[in-house]
C-alpha cells in the first residue's frame, strides 16, 4: 500500500513503504543507507526525502515494527484474517467496498446460515454483509492489524 503524507493540504503526497520504514529506521536513530535502481528510488531515498515525513505515531509504528520483525526473521507478513459468522437466519451474501468509487465487489456467493468464511485483508478494508433478499445491508471494517484476526458475527440486526 501506498501511504499519504499527514497535514499540510490534506492530500499529501504518496509515501512508499520503503520511504515509512526509511524514516522509522531513521527516527530510532539507525544509520541507512539505501541503494537504489532507478532515479525514481534515488529521490525517494534522498535524506531531505525522509527527514520530511512526519514523526510516525504510536499505532503506526507498531505496524512498522511488526513488519520489520517478520522481514529479519524471514517470515511471511501475513494480512489480516476477517472470520465472518453467519448467525443471520437467512443467507448472507460478502461484498469487499471500494472506498475510493464507493463499488461493492462480490467476494462470496451465499454464506448459509450458521457458517463462516474467512478471509484475508488488511488494516481499514471494509465489507458490506446482506441478507439474500438485499434488503437489508451492514458494513464491518478490518481494525486488527497485520497477523491478527477480526471476527464478525453477521446477526438477524443487520
Amino acid at each position: 500500500h501506498v501511504w499519504k503524507k499527514r497535514g499540510g493540504s490534506g492530500s499529501g503526497s504518496k509515501v512508499t513503504e520503503a520511504m515509512i520504514i526509511m524514516a522509522w529506521l531513521v527516527q530510532q536513530g539507525i544509520s541507512v543507507i539505501p541503494r537504489a535502481s532507478s532515479y525514481i528510488h534515488q529521490r525517494e531515498n534522498t535524506p531531505a526525502t525522509i527527514k520530511s515525513i512526519p514523526r510516525l505515531e504510536s499505532d503506526e509504528i507498531e505496524k512498522v515494527k511488526a513488519a520489520m520483525s517478520a522481514l529479519m526473521k524471514g517470515e511471511d507478513f501475513t494480512e489480516v484474517k476477517a472470520v465472518f459468522h453467519n448467525n443471520f437466519v437467512r443467507s448472507i451474501q460478502l461484498f469487499w467496498l471500494d472506498k475510493k468509487t464507493g463499488e461493492e465487489k462480490p467476494i462470496t456467493k451465499q454464506v448459509e446460515p450458521g457458517v463462516q468464511m474467512a478471509i484475508n485483508s488488511h488494516p481499514g478494508h471494509t465489507f458490506v454483509a446482506y441478507c439474500s433478499m438485499k434488503k437489508l445491508r451492514r458494513e464491518y471494517t478490518i481494525t486488527g492489524n497485520y497477523g491478527d484476526s477480526n471476527y464478525f458475527s453477521v446477526h438477524g440486526e443487520l
